[in-house]
């Protein structure tokens, strides 16, 4: 009888610490691992935690607790008595942590840490790395806007110099802060360090890489006015040099709000929360199609941040619209000939908008709206103005603004999809995969809707050009370069949703037959009216 007994307590704790396997990993809190091949779900119970996770992978049970850490102490204490007996397999910590020792006593985990002293040198050094990047760039741009530009030409150099070199700068930021994400876990050092949630560790290290980003623009703000600033209006811009950083500072936030806003929304679980009512129905749905969904509601977010920073921009005078209806009128008719000739219907909504900046731009996707700088009126002829309207009429003919819309969530919705798939299949876990196919993914995507851009404005330059004079055309494309001191040949063209004047004036030079000469000329009187009007 008393053999019978013994072997049944042994059963009985057998089958309690049969196949159960933990492991145990310390960044801003606890997570133990518990693997089993039985379902201890009613043991888990008794157990004290912040947050439980249950999966199933073909015969074995994956249970994982977030658990609170002694801070005050560097432990973690938990008590996991209740599941039985149990195998340690492995205790380890973020790279800013370092495991001093471990042991189990009665069914009580019991790891004791520190922080690792290498690495946060090495996270230090990198801060003092970027703080010297920062302020050597800064110097770098200071000096090259203060080199006498005299010329629109040594201007666009300018421009192309600091193009290049601000992006240059820019992924270099962005690759150290990505590093220190991936393999020192920065945020979650931020968490544990300062007693703050995950979320809001997330936001600050954003904040991080969007100061480092805005610094140099900013500083080198005043310098940047005054190189650019033409004889005409350097009275005027003397006075708004003081406001310079400001503006610069303002419109890197408008840039950039709406990626913080899309980052916010995810982080905070917003989208769950979105579809929370048809989740069943919403995973049930093609992968690419609710790639699709995310694409156009981030997008749709997109959108509606443009037109409340565009109301903000004129709320505030920075973006000033001009209530001229004599000149109003005359754009009405000219949008009228035009429309009739390409056979479209003309915009019913036209806006002027005081800018420095010589454009033309169609606005809305439903609602088409005309929207014209005050520059491009002081720089262009009638008949060159007629050419940029009838470039945005072709838009409206060939409904780019929408077709370019579709192909941008199509496009999104296939890569990213393609993305997911990667991951699934490849069946390899960790940040680094992770970032590197959806980094990879983002590229392609970015490149791939770039160049669409790109054959969009080709296909209105082509359709436009019917109605109007390819020389006129010309001309009017190279008085709008070289008044935003834009090169010829461009800047990183590659990156751009439009082509460069060199290449627009090629196909147009080989469609329509003109001589090379010819071009060249037109473009060369372009410039010098420019030149002179800048200069005046």
């Amino acid at each position: 009888m008393k053999k019978f007994v013994i072997i049944l307590i042994l059963l009985t704790l057998f089958q309690l610490s049969f196949g159960v396997n933990v492991s145990v990993d310390i960044d801003s809190y606890g997570w133990i691992t518990i693997t089993s091949e039985k379902n201890i779900s009613k043991n888990l119970e008794n157990l004290k935690y912040l947050q439980l996770w249950s999966s199933k992978n073909g015969n074995i049970y994956i249970f994982q607790l977030k658990v609170p850490l002694n801070k005050n102490k560097s432990q973690l204490i938990y008590n996991l008595s209740p599941i039985g007996k149990f195998h340690i397999n492995k205790v380890s910590t973020e790279k800013f942590f370092k495991i001093n020792d471990y042991k189990v006593e009665n069914g009580e985990i019991i790891v004791n840490y520190s922080y690792n002293f290498t690495t946060i040198a090495i996270l230090l050094l990198e801060y003092l790395f970027i703080f010297i990047l920062t302020l050597y760039f800064t110097h770098h741009l200071k000096k090259l806007f203060r080199k006498k530009s005299a010329t629109i030409r040594e201007k666009s150099e300018v421009l192309k110099k600091y193009t290049i070199h601000f992006t240059l700068y820019a992924i270099s930021i962005t690759v150290i802060l990505i590093t220190q994400l991936l393999i020192f876990d920065l945020p979650d050092l931020i968490s544990y360090t300062f007693n703050v949630g995950l979320d809001t560790a997330i936001i600050i290290w954003m904040l991080m890489l969007f100061v480092f980003m805005l610094l140099p623009p900013v500083l080198a703000a005043k310098d940047m006015v005054r190189c650019f600033s033409s004889q005409k209006s350097k009275d005027r811009n003397e006075n708004e040099i003081k406001k310079s950083p400001l503006m610069v500072a303002l419109s890197f936030i408008l840039l950039f709000a709406p990626l913080g806003i899309m980052f916010l929304i995810i982080i905070y679980g917003i989208p769950n929360m979105l579809i929370s009512p048809i989740k069943t129905q919403f995973y049930d749905l093609p992968l690419p199609l609710r790639t699709a969904f995310w694409i156009t509601f981030y997008y749709s977010i997109a959108v509606l941040f443009s037109k409340t920073s565009t109301q903000l921009l004129k709320y505030t005078k920075i973006m000033k619209r001009i209530n001229d209806e004599e000149t109003i009128n005359k754009i009405k008719n000219i949008v009228n000939d035009i429309s009739k000739k390409l056979n479209v219907k003309p915009f019913k909504k036209i806006e002027i908008i005081k800018s420095d900046v010589a454009n033309a731009m169609v606005e809305g996707l439903f609602k088409e709206k005309l929207v014209i700088t005050s520059k491009l009126l002081d720089i262009l002829s009638e008949e060159e103005l007629k050419a940029i309207i009838a470039h945005e009429l072709a838009h409206r003919k060939k409904l780019h603004i929408k077709l370019g819309f579709i192909s941008f969530i199509i496009i999104g919705a296939i890569i990213y999809s393609i993305a997911i798939y990667i991951l699934k299949y490849i069946n390899i876990e960790g940040e680094w995969v992770f970032t590197a196919v959806f980094f990879t993914a983002y590229i392609i995507d970015y490149l791939l809707c770039r160049y669409i851009s790109r054959k969009i404005e080709k296909d209105a330059d082509l359709l436009a050009t019917k109605i109007i004079d390819p020389k006129t055309y010309i001309k009017a494309l190279a008085k709008i370069h070289f008044s935003s001191y834009m090169p010829k040949e461009g800047i990183l063209n590659v990156l751009m949703t439009h082509p460069s004047l060199k290449e627009r004036a090629r196909y147009i030079q080989e469609t329509y037959g003109l001589s090379k000469d010819d071009v060249d000329k037109i473009i060369e009187e372009a410039y010098q009216y420019v030149e002179k009007v800048v200069n005046k």
